[in-house]
């Protein structure tokens, strides 16, 4: 996903129907996993392509997630005709992740630098503008690109994780693989016991600050007040892949 970092954001609602909203669900694995770390909360997740739509719906039925269902639409529809207003306690919002450019000159880095021919990358940076008012949350994720996040206005907290805690992070599998199953708002310390033991670093961002996140650190962001952003991706793309080493809980970088 994308993002101020790339999961995406989420506005917390006040006073709601104990319904819990993502939108944007793409096939269902963090609406799922969610949804059946707390049982007694309801989720609804929304996907505009009806194929994800129809994947999604059939991932938290299979899975036996009686919480959890799935509508196809816009957000337009769901926000403004089919939801009644106070019926949500929050909203999370998945980007899909922006759109690449081809390998271009420019290494920002080591790492850019001996990325291969074939490796997509960004020389001029990708501009997202997010925008949100207070309680928007971006799920803890991280992105394949080196990100600086510009708060323009209100404050936002951030949290960061270094990538060598990624095992702790409990990482979504597939395509997904760059979000945590773990809801930082409500952590379910049964489902991800070795969560709370992870290191972080974390702080406040205020109008006129700039935060460097390095590429594949894992970070969370949650709005404080109205907030305006605007980050910048660049540099060569790499994922985390689990290591083949004995223990099987090791993640290393890859193009």
């Amino acid at each position: 996903g994308g993002g101020e970092g790339g999961g995406g954001e989420g506005g917390g609602g006040e006073g709601g129907g104990g319904l819990r909203f993502e939108l944007g669900c793409g096939l269902g694995e963090w609406l799922e996993a969610q949804a059946s770390g707390v049982p007694g909360v309801r989720w609804l997740g929304l996907e505009l392509m009806a194929r994800r739509a129809y994947a999604a719906a059939a991932r938290v039925a299979l899975s036996g997630t009686p919480n959890a269902a799935v509508l196809i639409g816009s957000a337009a529809d769901a926000l403004g005709r089919w939801l009644p207003r106070g019926s949500l306690d929050a909203i999370y919002v998945n980007h899909p992740e922006p759109p690449q450019q081809a390998a271009a000159p420019g290494a920002a880095d080591a790492a850019d630098a001996a990325a291969p021919a074939e490796c997509e990358a960004r020389s001029s940076p990708l501009a997202s503008a997010w925008l949100g008012g207070k309680g928007t949350v971006s799920p803890l994720h991280n992105d394949p690109y080196h990100n600086l996040l510009a708060q323009v206005e209100g404050h936002k907290y951030v949290r960061l994780y270094a990538p060598r805690h990624t095992g702790a992070l409990y990482p979504l599998p597939g395509d997904r693989c760059n979000a945590s199953a773990v809801n930082l708002d409500a952590p379910d310390e049964g489902a991800f016991p070795r969560f709370g033991a992870a290191p972080y670093s974390h702080a406040v961002l205020r109008p006129g600050e700039l935060l460097h996140i390095p590429r594949l650190h894992w970070h969370y962001v949650r709005s404080l007040s109205p907030a305006f952003s605007v980050s910048f991706m660049w540099g060569a793309r790499m994922g985390l892949r689990r290591s083949t080493d004995a223990s099987g809980d090791e993640f290393v970088a890859d193009y």
